[in-house]
């Protein structure tokens, strides 16, 4: 791929004719929140809020550094969740307060929801949490 220029499905088949291996494509199948009709809000309520001790609260407070003031007010306001894993969910939300995506961060993930979508404009007040720094610094 970086060689040759090409994109990876190319320098895949190209590795793949080398050996004699014949590539197949997986059956698309539709995604667990279009079989079932949820939107991003639906999708969004269905999460547990995290609560001390939780995956989402030792990821934040633990491995982010993020004190535990910051956490609970997000908390208050509605705009962080609980995601598998030990992951947590930080809301993003319109001009008039509906969450339309959300940033998933956890200890291995960093990804957005599904068909969410990133604003510009309105109440985007999670995104320090998803990007808040690690571990201060020393200052020796």
């Amino acid at each position: 791929m970086f060689l040759d220029n090409i994109p990876f499905p190319s320098a895949a088949e190209a590795v793949a004719s080398l050996v004699g291996f014949q590539l197949s494509r997986p059956e698309w199948r539709p995604s667990r929140s279009s079989e079932t009709g949820e939107n991003i809000g639906e999708r969004w309520r269905g999460r547990r809020v995290p609560s001390p001790g939780s995956g989402a609260w030792r990821y934040l407070c633990r491995v982010r550094w993020i004190p535990t003031g910051v956490v609970r007010q997000a908390i208050r306001e509605g705009v962080l969740r609980e995601g598998p894993f030990g992951s947590m969910w930080a809301a993003l939300v319109d001009s008039d307060g509906h969450v339309v995506g959300w940033e998933e961060r956890g200890p291995d993930w960093r990804g957005f929801s599904t068909r969410g979508s990133k604003v510009l404009s309105g109440s985007d007040r999670a995104m320090p949490l998803a990007f808040a720094s690690q571990k201060p610094r020393s200052t020796r």
